[in-house]
């Protein structure tokens, strides 16, 4: 405060310090708005983005069962009773249950082998993203069969495995 009140300048340290905070501030600030531009262009690049389904008119609730209350069967029973109720309520089209919802790349992966195809000793095996539905799903979700046909009540546990491809795979 001295040095200021007698008219004198300010000290070549100080100045040194006053342009590194300027120049750092300035730094930050480019930082901050490329990041808030990157993120503009995220967001709009998912909002063009076709999810495979149509998420207009869907109510999608998670749901875990207490495993100490619930084993595999009656996990089963709750399952079928409530999409039951569920299709039944007022203005309900269709009712489906998934392990997973899309986009999220989750769900069990397994190792399959492709009939008449080997692979080579370093060759890793192809390793799908697997989900459990209900046959109802892909009606519920407007996910369009392309080729083949859609699961049925039918594929149920006790049934021969059934499997849906998307186009990629």
């Amino acid at each position: 405060l001295r040095e200021g009140a007698r008219g004198g300048s300010e000290s070549a340290g100080r100045h040194r310090l006053g342009r590194t905070l300027v120049v750092t501030e300035i730094a930050l600030a480019v930082v901050v708005v490329i990041g808030g531009g990157l993120l503009i262009r995220s967001f709009w690049a998912l909002r063009t983005t076709d999810p495979g389904f149509v998420p207009e008119r869907l109510l999608v609730v998670d749901l875990d069962v207490p495993e100490a209350r619930y084993d595999a069967q009656a996990t089963g029973a709750f399952y079928g009773d409530l999409l039951q109720r569920l299709a039944a309520l007022p203005g309900a089209q269709s009712s489906a249950a998934a392990s997973d919802l899309p986009p999220v790349a989750s769900g069990s992966n397994w190792d399959i082998a492709i009939e008449g195809r080997t692979r080579a000793p370093d060759e890793t095996a192809p390793s799908p993203n697997v989900r459990s539905v209900t046959g109802e799903y892909f009606r519920t979700m407007s996910i369009s069969i392309v080729r083949g046909r859609a699961l049925v009540p039918a594929d149920e546990e006790n049934a021969l495995s059934v499997a849906v491809l998307n186009e990629t795979a």
